[in-house]
């Protein structure tokens, strides 16, 4: 008998990583925020803002699409691709509070604006595919059906995963148009 996609596993596990990812960036932001209260951090914070729109007049969907997709590939990775991801997520949040620093928002406002004008499809995109790598690695120790899943539903995550990226580079790029 084949499982339905959306388990009871699966789903805490979405729920659980979002929350993971969201307090990690934001985690990361603050810290991030609370050094560039120096006038070193300050300066790196104006130039962190500048470069970043900078690179905003030229960036495309295409652009952001493949940034997102190679930082991102690392999930496929069991296990490892997390602890590699999560260092990723650790950097964003480094700038994110940069960012927040230069224009003087705190840092929480700052992420949460972020995930309330389209970060959040990438986000999910993310979100899906560290689920379904932490959800096969509970199956496989648990020995209840990762054959299964794999064979018959992980497919359907890396599509979502790959939907997702692309709606929100072309979400994300059109924002920055």
């Amino acid at each position: 008998m084949t499982q339905r996609y959306f388990t009871r596993g699966f789903t805490i596990a979405l729920i659980a990583v979002f929350i993971a990812f969201f307090f990690t960036l934001f985690l990361s932001a603050s810290r991030s925020y609370l050094l560039g209260a120096t006038p070193e951090g300050i300066a790196t914070a104006e130039n962190m803002r500048q470069t970043v729109e900078s690179q905003r007049q030229t960036i495309t969907p295409q652009d952001i699409f493949i940034n997102n997709l190679l930082v991102s590939s690392v999930l496929f990775l069991p296990l490892v691709g997390l602890f590699i991801f999560i260092t990723i997520l650790l950097n964003t949040g480094y700038v994110l509070g940069l960012l927040s620093t230069a224009y003087n928002a705190s840092p929480l406002m700052y992420v949460v604006s972020i995930f309330s004008v389209g970060g959040w499809i990438e986000m999910m995109a993310y979100t899906f595919l560290a689920a379904e790598n932490i959800y096969i690695l509970f199956l496989v120790i648990t020995q209840s059906g990762a054959a299964e899943r794999l064979k018959n539903h992980s497919w359907k995550t890396a599509l979502i995963y790959i939907t997702l990226l692309l709606v929100g580079a072309v979400w994300e790029g059109l924002l920055l148009a």
